[in-house]
């Protein structure tokens, strides 16, 4: 049988910290791409994007860039917002159908 390259995964949960694992709603999918001997995990939609030698590694990364994400426009002041900052946060929390 023929190796079928990866197309998608799914980012189901949000590794916080430590102890502060959420899981997410409605997961996000993830675009998978194989160039150059690394992995490229991305999605346009949350401006996510990640290049790394193996699979594991790029969930964390993305994990990562999340909570980035969430710590710039979930946790900011939201009067610090842009109208579009302002969308963003609300697609982000979106995310957890208001469960955190």
């Amino acid at each position: 049988m023929a190796f079928k390259p990866l197309k998608y995964l799914q980012f189901s949960q949000v590794k916080f910290d430590k102890k502060t694992v959420k899981e997410l709603a409605k997961p996000i999918n993830l675009e998978v791409d194989f160039d150059d001997e690394e992995y490229i995990l991305y999605n346009n939609d949350f401006n996510l994007l990640v290049t790394s030698k193996n699979l594991k590694e790029g969930m964390d990364e993305i994990n990562r860039e999340f909570v980035l994400l969430w710590s710039d426009y979930v946790e900011e002041d939201i009067n610090n917002l842009s109208e579009g900052g302002i969308q963003f946060r609300e697609k982000l929390l979106s995310l957890f159908n208001g469960a955190i």
